[in-house]
């Protein structure tokens, strides 16, 4: 569902993502299963970007939420993969690195906020 919502959304990631992390996620869309990894630091992009396209409603909102949904999924897939054999304190560790990028990279989203990404 990844690749295919890659290829099917473009135009509409277009409108949302900035250039260097459709073409990432382009990349990643042309790996093999075993090999695909959705990186938290791409993720946490990602996540930014559409909340600030959301905020701007740069095209419909609902447009925005739908077109999130295979980006998640390919997330999800790679937080599985990661964790599948991960104790209860490795899941929690890996969670918390996820928060600590989110929070790192609070700049780039008051940036991409206010519409200068």
């Amino acid at each position: 569902m990844f690749a295919f919502g890659v290829t099917e959304l473009e135009p509409v990631f277009l409108s949302i993502l900035s250039q260097p992390t459709f073409d990432e996620l382009k990349r990643l869309a042309k790996l093999p299963e075993e090999k695909f990894e959705y990186k938290e630091d791409l993720w946490v992009r990602t996540v930014y970007e559409f909340a600030s396209a959301y905020h701007q409603a740069v095209i419909g909102r609902d447009h925005i939420v739908q077109a999130l949904v295979p980006l998640f999924r390919g997330r999800a897939h790679t937080f599985l993969t990661e964790n599948r054999d991960a104790s209860a304190d490795e899941v929690e560790a890996n969670i918390e690195s996820l928060c600590k990028t989110f929070e790192r990279d609070r700049p780039y989203l008051l940036e991409s906020w206010q519409g200068r990404k």
